[in-house]
């Protein structure tokens, strides 16, 4: 339970990008730049095109709390389709 409360365990994402990193269609590199997954590139996944063209964009991090690179690691690991 304390990783539900601990601010670097979460990103701050539109819903649109919350639901692809959720279902392992994109994720963030070690640079927190968006990656993603081929099945997004040739599936028919809705606003795909939108999801697409922030491929490579860095993420922006907030003042206080930046993301975890092991809880990232892990994401990229276990839940990306790469």
């Amino acid at each position: 339970a304390r990783r539900r409360t601990d601010a670097s365990n979460g990103l701050l994402l539109n819903a649109l990008l919350d639901r692809a990193f959720d279902s392992g269609l994109i994720t963030f590199d070690s640079a927190l730049r968006l990656v993603c997954s081929r099945k997004l590139e040739k599936g028919k996944v809705e606003n795909r095109g939108a999801i697409l063209d922030l491929r490579g964009e860095k993420l922006r991090l907030p003042e206080r709390s930046a993301p975890d690179q092991q809880a990232l690691e892990w994401h990229r690991e276990h839940r990306f389709a790469a």
